[in-house]
């Protein structure tokens, strides 16, 4: 495939031997670019963080296309949870609101 996508995955909240097989298998066996999607900036924050250790093994041969950021792509439509949103949402970076894809990031094989 030319590109894999894990839309609002939440891998910060596994255990990075949960996701790793997948990601290895993704990025650096079939080597092709991973794009994670979050519903926040801090979510996908933590998701990096997963992400970078779950890849730790391989730091020189991954690269990030681009690191967490706001998806100008992201939906329109506010996800309504039945949960206390705040451990999610960072004030100072995110709407108060959860949108579908808020957030991205893309991790590859370098060269």
């Amino acid at each position: 495939p030319d590109v894999a996508f894990a839309f609002n995955a939440g891998v910060w909240g596994y255990d990075p031997s949960d996701w790793a097989p997948t990601i290895e298998r993704v990025v650096i066996d079939e080597r092709t670019p991973l794009v994670l999607t979050s519903y926040t900036l801090l979510e996908a924050e933590s998701d990096e963080d997963a992400m970078r250790s779950s890849l730790s093994e391989f730091d020189d041969k991954v690269k990030w296309v681009w690191q967490a950021e706001m998806n100008p792509s992201q939906s329109t439509e506010v996800r309504d949870l039945g949960f206390d949103r705040s451990d999610y949402i960072d004030s100072e970076k995110d709407s108060s609101e959860l949108k579908e894809n808020s957030a991205w990031q893309c991790v590859a094989v370098r060269g």
